[in-house]
């Protein structure tokens, strides 16, 4: 197995290589459009029961000038270099685990047809989950095929050495570190799988420290063995992911060096804060961030993400970067919602004291296409995002949302104009198929995801004197997820908003079919999303778990109701648009008051009795499994990255960076092959350029 200093100074060689050979001039008067989303933005790769690779197709690079493309890629290398700050954190065993199967991967050739098939499904599973827990159901992955003892005596045999005692408890042991976040009731650090907190460190000692440092965003809480103080290590260059942010930092600098004058100040100075460790300075980025207006490549690098921590206040690390969509159709639809903010704001049913007042900044809204991504669990499967997370930074400067086109058009067949063979019978009451052939499922879902990040997240105050981030804590992010959820499901309803951003020859009354067409859908996806925590103990993640109290609410009331094929298979029924809208808005008034008072045992209330997976639902569930297999609705999904291919002329002028891809129907061998090389580092590559 290689090391990361390794990995590092090879990768440190090859850039250093690469530099030696040539550049490129920057020249930022260059400008181009991308062509609309299509239903070619995204290739399926493969298929494998419930299992599916699907790889990133990104149009628009190609047009990109030559220093615009180097500047994504020494961004997709910082990017890669800090990709395993995100397995440590997520899990303490998880990047241990990949490291461990990349090597057995690597001799693939001495395993057994059972061996290579169990190691084949589960190192599939954690790439897919972006480590050992899947997120939408807190569950641990467990090593099936072979025994423990098999396991051990494959390892000896192809020469490679045994793990821990601890690894091999999280590979094979259910019941260690069973879950991702510890449920409710039990200690929310000591028994929760992630690794945002040093071993020792509990609630209790936990609370002891000050609150300045309970809510240190790029710290690391642990306990002395010796003393059982507690203290914190801070996540910069010099203390903990060193070698990463130093690498990072590294390829930052070569990026800079084709950057516009705006993006080098970012870039700085997010360098700064992880060479400071200092929750100001990471704010001080934040803030140049979320006040740049990118053109053409956006970009976010660093401890971005909080959802992941027990108390959503430490940051995961997490990358992404984006080609911006300039379709007139696209900018002038987030143009008039954004304009439109205070009209959909003042129409909120919510108390009049938690609205926003007068004239107020919405979210910056552009649409764009996911190029690359690495990093935190949820870093390559978005299909938007909103950010950054602070809510003093929002109240000030405001936040940035993007929609993720080729996300939203890689949702499954039914996200174009056709649906599967079946799909329509397995999900679908056979009143309403007629209504769901009317329209396309895309144009739901980059409405939906626009209304979420826009007016959902952009909505609503905190009452004076609230932090409603800090006091609601780990419970925060199922409660802003529900109200970004019924910001776009509400106003989603309002037929009069919607005829000003749908096409201008619609009826009115096709305008409401299409209203019942979105709420059909969304409830419908959340039924469906139940393939995915069958056997989870609870529903725990964020954007689930807000639709899962709108869900039960909604039934409550009468609003939606389930009717059981003759197989079992739960399907929606509908009651009027009308009181769909009502039932919604009477739950937005509930979570924003919650919310904005910041009452975290009032949430937890809400969250326990509506949230719950019941066993009704898990009957609903394990129904829906063998007609979901014939579906090929993927229960696992690898979405594939192209690599950055350095094109070089004879003299060793780089005169191109182009994009590569796997070919379309790849084996899942070949896919397994292509994503393990990507995390190890191409060393190969490198080595053949320094002897040739």
């Amino acid at each position: 197995m290689r090391t990361f200093q390794n990995r590092i100074l090879r990768s440190s060689i090859l850039a250093l290589l690469i530099l030696y050979l040539g550049g490129a001039t920057p020249s930022w008067a260059q400008s181009r459009s991308l062509t609309p989303p299509s239903r070619k933005a995204t290739s399926k790769v493969n298929t494998r029961g419930v299992s599916t690779l699907k790889q990133m197709v990104t149009p628009g690079f190609e047009e990109l000038p030559l220093d615009r493309k180097l500047f994504a890629y020494w961004l997709m290398q910082a990017m890669e270099a800090g990709r395993d700050i995100a397995w440590t954190q997520v899990s303490h065993f998880g990047l241990e685990i990949r490291h461990l199967l990349e090597a057995i991967w690597q001799k693939k050739s001495l395993l057994t047809p059972k061996e290579k098939k169990a190691v084949t499904e589960y190192y599939f599973t954690i790439l897919a989950n972006n480590g050992t827990y899947r997120l939408h159901a807190n569950q641990k992955f467990v090593f099936e095929g072979l025994g423990a003892s098999e396991f051990q005596a494959m390892l000896l045999r192809i020469q490679i050495p045994l793990p821990s005692p601890g690894i091999q408890q999280a590979i094979f042991d259910p019941e260690f570190e069973k879950y991702r976040i510890a449920p409710t009731g039990a200690d929310p650090i000591a028994q929760s799988g992630v690794n945002f907190y040093g071993p020792g460190m509990t609630q209790e000692k936990f609370a002891e420290l000050p609150e300045l440092l309970r809510n240190h965003i790029l710290s690391y809480p642990e306990v002395d063995a010796a003393t059982g103080a507690t203290s914190l290590t801070l996540q910069k260059i010099g203390s903990r992911f060193h070698d990463r942010l130093s690498a990072v930092s590294f390829f930052i600098d070569r990026a800079k060096e084709y950057a516009t004058p705006e993006e080098n100040k970012i870039l700085s100075a997010y360098q700064k804060s992880w060479e400071t460790g200092s929750p100001d300075d990471l704010e001080a980025a934040e803030i140049l961030w979320v006040k740049h207006q990118p053109s053409d490549i956006a970009f976010s690098i660093g401890f971005v993400e909080t959802y992941d921590d027990p108390h959503g206040t430490r940051g995961t690390w997490i990358g992404f970067i984006l080609l911006m969509n300039q379709s007139a159709e696209a900018v002038q639809r987030s143009s008039w919602i954004r304009a439109s903010a205070a009209d959909y704001e003042a129409k909120m049913p919510v108390d009049e004291a938690f609205k926003k007042k007068g004239a107020f900044n919405p979210p910056n809204s552009e649409g764009a296409y996911l190029l690359y991504a690495s990093g935190g669990d949820d870093a390559q499967f978005f299909a938007g995002v909103n950010l950054p997370n602070s809510p003093e930074i929002k109240k000030t400067f405001g936040s940035k949302s993007f929609t993720i086109y080729n996300k939203i058009f890689d949702i499954g067949a039914s996200s174009l104009e056709q649906y599967l063979p079946g799909e329509l019978e397995m999900l679908y009451l056979p009143e309403y198929h007629s209504l769901l052939k009317q329209f396309k499922v895309s144009d739901y879902r980059v409405r939906q995801v626009e209304f979420h990040e826009i007016l959902g997240h952009g909505s609503g105050q905190d009452a004076p004197g609230v932090n409603s981030q800090e006091a609601l804590g780990g419970d925060y992010a199922a409660m802003e997820e529900a109200r970004a959820e019924l910001g776009a499901t509400y106003h989603l309803t309002d037929s009069d908003a919607l005829r000003a951003i749908l096409p201008a020859d619609w009826s009115l009354e096709k305008v409401r079919e299409f209203s019942k067409f979105c709420i059909l859908q969304f409830f419908s996806k959340h039924l469906q999303s139940y393939l995915t925590i069958a056997n989870a103990t609870a529903i725990r993640q964020a954007h689930q778990l807000g639709r899962q109290m709108i869900f039960t609410h909604l039934l409550r009331e009468g609003a939606l109701a389930i009717e059981l094929s003759g197989q079992g298979l739960p399907m929606i029924r509908m009651s009027s648009l009308d009181q769909i809208r009502a039932s919604l808005g009477r739950f937005w008034a509930i979570i924003q008051k919650t919310k904005s008072t910041g009452d975290l045992p009032a949430l937890k209330a809400l969250i326990a009795d509506l949230g719950a997976f019941t066993a009704e639902q898990r009957q609903w569930a394990k129904a829906m499994q063998e007609p979901a297999q014939k579906l090929t609705v993927p229960g696992n999904t690898i979405y594939l990255p192209p690599t950055f291919n350095l094109v070089q002329s004879k003299n060793g002028q780089i005169t191109d960076v182009t994009l590569g891809y796997l070919a379309p129907r790849a084996p899942i061998e070949a896919a397994i092959d292509y994503e393990t090389a990507r995390r190890i580092g191409d060393a190969r590559r490198c080595l053949i350029l320094l002897d040739p």
